[in-house]
Formats: C-alpha cells, structure tokens, sequence
C-alpha cells in the first residue's frame, strides 16, 4: 500500500467522524495542514517548507501543466 493510499483512508475516516460532530470539512483540512506542517518541522527547515507550499499553491490548478519541481 503507498502512502497516499494509507493517508486517504485515514482522511475519510476523520471526514466522515467530523461529519458526524458537525465539523466543517474545511475546518478538517485547516488541521490537516496544519499536522503536516508539524511533521515537516521536525526535520526541514521553514525555508524548504515554504518553497514547498509555494509550489503546491503555485500548481493548484488542475488544468495546468506543473512547473518542475526539484527531487
């Protein structure tokens, strides 16, 4: 199982369990952005967390060809 599969499913449970608590979906995602950030924190500096937010907001248009981004 990859890792986006694992995390979904997980994401569809507290979804589905906010849902049930009356918790808006974005307030869910405000908080799992805010996990991951958290995460990210632990071994990156906020200069490579922020150039990689920059491109996720830079590419949120799915129509779009993404810019290169580096490995």
């Amino acid at each position: 199982m990859s890792a986006s599969a694992l995390v979904n499913g997980y994401v569809e449970q507290a979804l589905h369990a906010a849902q049930q608590q009356g918790i808006p979906e974005n307030v869910v995602a405000r908080a799992l952005i805010d996990r991951a950030i958290g995460i990210y924190k632990q071994t990156r500096t906020a200069e490579d967390i922020a150039a990689d937010l920059d491109f996720l907001a830079q590419n949120l248009d799915d129509d779009q060809r993404h810019a290169f981004m580096r490995p």
